[in-house]
Parts: structure tokens; C-alpha cells; sequence
């Protein structure tokens, strides 16, 4: 049934340095695979460890890590977690999940319906608009704003008003005097550059390619990437170096690297892993480890792409985010629902 942040990238180097990562987005709602319920068994591990009761938790790989980034212990971010829990149901399809810590709020889109809604830490859930130009990704921008990837129109924009959801600025509409066939994804770096996908899902294709993109602080757009099938999910590392995308077509998780001046150095794409099914959103923590949703459930890997363990959740997942106050509740949207899980290391939001 349905209910009625500058500071942190300020923080975020810091953090990164003392302890050691939003993303989202399927499409319209309608072209991935439905799935099933996700496996409880580790992904490519040698030994693992069993979290939850009645084999329904976390299995994560001990994977010989010993210290974690800047030389800090390692901590295994799902050993003992117990298993997501929903928050809410009977939604048409869930994505674009983005934690604003100014408000206390995660934000969360139902493409088909045209709505975003939001979740307070109470589990309470509200419609926030029900005008949202078909929203997909949503993330929080330098600013403490909220960037969305709408549909209908193809455009980026930001929200600039939590209390007046119509109030957005363009941020990006056109590339090379073309639309853009459905912004899908996107993620905001500490200084105002920002990076989003680009796919064709539901056969939306103004461009002749399916792009990812890179808009600087002043509006310009400058294309990363043009030669994957579907673009999905976008992230960056902790230190905001490295930024990652998902290609859903091909199962595949990329990296690139990001310069000082928010561009990408060209010849630095590189694939990380094959995914375990279709990748879609994902979110990192502050080890550089990554989250990704997929027709397993979330399944975890390693800063080096390796596969490390699995969050098995009830419904197959679109998409991911780290927040609550201390940032270690990682909520998801699945399908018809929206899910937590409490896990070990924080996130980026």
C-alpha cells in the first residue's frame, strides 16, 4: 500500500581517506528481464562466510583482503547482515534511488507512473510529486540539490526546491544539436561535474549512438563514451577518480579514469568484470567496494571488479543507494518494492 549535502562531498575526501561510493537506472520501467528470487550462494568466492537466518542473508568471500583503502583495516561490508527487509510494495516499477542528507529523506522513482516518492527513517513513505516527466536516475548534486534523468522529455535536470517538486533548471538536452535518446543514470562529482548514460530502451534513439556523457559545472557536454550497447548504471570511487558504468546489453561493468579537471583521460576505459546477469544501478562504499543490482540480487565486488559476495534480495533490483544518518543503510528498489538492508561499511549517497 502506498503513503501518503554540500557538507558531505566536503567530507567526502576525508572520509575516503580514513576509511578507505548512486546510481540507478533499468530503463523505462518495462525492458529488463523479470528475474526471480535471487540465489543465496557467493559469487566466484573461494571460501565464504553465511550471513542471516535460514540461509536467506549475505554471502560474502573472504577474499585475503586484509587492510581496506588509506591503509585502514579491512572490514567485509556484509558479514553478518541480516536480510533486506521491505519497506513498501505495490509500485509499478521502482528506480532512481538518491538519499538527500539535508532533508533526511531517499528519493525514489516509479517510472510508469510518473511519480517520485519519498522515505524518511521511519520507513514513512510519501508522494512527492506525481508529475515527474517519466524520472529514472536521481542523485544528489554539490549543492545538496537533486539531479534527475528525466524521460519525457529526454533531459537532465536539477530540482531545486524540495518544496516545489516543479521547480528544475536544464541542466543538458541536447547533444551535438540532437536530443538524447533517455538519460537513464547519473552521478555528481564534489566539484559540480556531473556524468550520465544514455541508452534506447523502449526504442527512443535521437543519437547515433547510446552515449555516456560528461556536463562541466558551466553546461557543457562532452561525450565519454559511444561505443556500448545499453549504458545503465553510473558511479564514482571514493576519491572520486574513477568513474564507473554498467552496460546492460553485454553484462559488463566498465572503468574509466577522471582527471583533476573532471574529464576522462582518454584510452583509461577498461572492462572490470563480467556481471552475474543483467547489471543495472549500483552504489560503492567508502572502500571502494561495489554494489551492483543484477538478476542475482546485489552482488558485491572489489574495487578491482573481482567478485567478492551477494545480497540476495526477494524481488530482482534496479538500483541502489547508501543513506540514513550514518550512511550504512543501503536501500533498494526492486520492481514493485523498495527494500533496506543495514550493512558494515558506509556509502556514498
Amino acid at each position: 500500500m502506498r503513503r501518503a549535502y554540500a557538507t558531505w562531498f566536503i567530507t567526502l575526501a576525508a572520509t575516503a581517506a580514513a576509511a578507505g561510493g548512486c546510481g540507478g537506472g533499468d530503463d523505462d520501467g518495462g525492458d529488463a528481464s523479470t528475474g526471480g528470487t535471487a540465489p543465496t550462494s557467493a559469487v566466484g568466492t573461494s571460501s565464504t562466510t553465511t550471513a542471516g537466518a535460514g540461509g536467506g542473508g549475505a554471502t560474502s568471500g573472504a577474499g585475503g583482503a586484509t587492510s581496506g583503502a588509506g591503509g585502514q583495516p579491512f572490514v567485509d561490508p556484509i558479514a553478518g547482515i541480516d536480510p533486506p527487509t521491505e519497506i513498501d510494495t505495490g509500485y509499478d516499477f521502482t528506480e532512481g534511488t538518491a538519499w538527500i542528507p539535508s532533508e533526511s529523506l531517499l528519493f525514489f522513482s516509479d517510472i510508469p507512473a510518473d511519480e517520485i516518492y519519498t522515505v524518511d527513517e521511519n520507513d514513512t513513505v510519501t508522494l512527492w510529486t506525481g508529475s515527474s516527466n517519466g524520472t529514472n536516475g536521481n542523485a544528489l548534486a554539490e549543492d545538496g540539490t537533486m539531479i534527475s534523468c528525466e524521460q519525457s522529455p529526454p533531459r537532465v535536470v536539477r530540482r531545486t526546491n524540495y518544496g516545489d517538486p516543479s521547480a528544475v533548471q536544464v541542466v543538458a538536452d541536447t547533444y551535438n544539436g540532437l536530443s538524447f535518446n533517455r538519460p537513464n543514470d547519473v552521478i555528481v562529482r564534489g566539484d559540480g561535474h556531473l556524468y550520465f548514460t544514455d541508452p534506447n530502451y523502449a526504442g527512443a534513439q535521437s543519437q547515433p549512438f547510446q552515449g555516456v556523457y560528461h556536463v562541466t559545472p558551466d553546461g557543457t557536454v562532452n561525450l565519454v563514451d559511444d561505443a556500448m550497447d545499453k549504458p545503465n548504471g553510473i558511479a564514482l570511487s571514493p576519491d572520486e577518480t574513477i568513474l564507473y558504468v554498467t552496460d546492460a546489453a553485454r553484462d559488463e561493468l566498465w572503468a574509466f579514469d577522471v582527471t583533476s579537471d573532471g574529464s576522462v583521460a582518454g584510452g583509461s576505459k577498461r572492462k572490470l568484470a563480467d556481471t552475474n546477469g543483467v547489471p543495472d544501478g549500483f552504489a560503492v562504499d567508502d572502500q571502494g567496494y561495489l554494489y551492483l543490482t543484477t538478476d542475482a540480487g546485489i552482488d558485491v565486488h572489489a574495487p578491482d571488479g573481482s567478485p567478492f559476495g551477494n545480497i540476495p534480495v526477494d524481488e530482482q533490483p534496479a538500483n541502489c543507494t547508501f543513506g540514513g544518518s550514518d550512511r550504512r543503510t543501503l536501500y533498494i528498489t526492486a520492481r514493485s518494492g523498495v527494500y533496506k538492508v543495514r550493512v558494515n561499511v558506509p556509502g556514498r549517497p
